[in-house]
């Protein structure tokens, strides 16, 4: 969550979240986050998702730069 809203991140292009268990919930909250709306690439290998947190994150209205999403090795 704390990545999500962090006004500090803002411009951040990629991030690479792998083996953090953030689970579904975390990836809804990605998917809200109103300020990584520059993100290109997010990698959540490893991290408990199932296929609602994909869809979140495949459907988010936020993250309109993302271009590469990975979920699995």
């Amino acid at each position: 969550k704390a990545i999500a809203e962090s006004t500090i991140l803002a411009n951040l292009r990629s991030l690479n979240l792998k083996s953090n268990s953030i689970g579904d919930e975390g990836a809804r909250i990605l998917a809200e986050s109103t300020t990584l709306v520059n993100l290109r690439s997010i990698q959540l290998v490893v991290n408990n998702i199932s296929d609602e947190g994909e869809r979140a994150l495949m459907n988010s209205t936020s993250l309109v730069s993302l271009s590469s999403l990975k979920f699995q090795v």
